[in-house]
Order: structure tokens, then sequence, then C-alpha cells
């Protein structure tokens, strides 16, 4: 073989090397963006859990006097029914 045809058989193979790492650089940059968004995800998750956490909290703080006794009372004997007390 000639200097002239290794030299352009080397220059294609680049070429081709260099294709290969754009399209390398293309996935990558594509995963990225599929983890950026399931970060998202997960973040706008936690977020809901904690709103239903608070609302959960606000709930049970209410103070409902002697209608929680009661209802405690009828829930421990196994009927959770209310009553018109």
């Amino acid at each position: 073989m000639r200097t002239g045809s290794l030299v352009l058989m080397s220059v294609v193979e680049v070429d081709r090397m260099m294709d290969d790492v754009r399209r390398l650089g293309d996935r990558v940059r594509n995963l990225g963006r599929h983890f950026d968004q399931a970060r998202e995800d997960v973040d706008e998750i936690r977020k809901s859990t904690e709103g239903i956490a608070r609302h959960g909290e606000k709930i049970r703080a209410v103070d409902l006097g002697e209608a929680k006794v009661s209802l405690l009372e009828r829930v421990e004997q196994g009927s959770s029914q209310p009553t018109a007390d």
C-alpha cells in the first residue's frame, strides 16, 4: 500500500470515530435530561407528601373534646359508627 492510501484510510477511520464520539455525547446529554426529569419528579412527589402530612397533622390537631373521647370509646368497643348523641 502506498503512504497516501494509508493516510486516506486513517482520515476515514478518524472521521468514523469522531461520528461515534458525537453520537455518544448526544446519548449522554439525553440520559442527563432523563435524570434531571426524574429528579424533578421525585422533588414534586416529596412536596406532595409533605403537604399531605401537614394536612394530616392539622386534622389530628383538631380538638374534638367529648366527641373525640366518645368516638375512641366506640372504637375500643368495636363499633366506630357514629351515634346521635
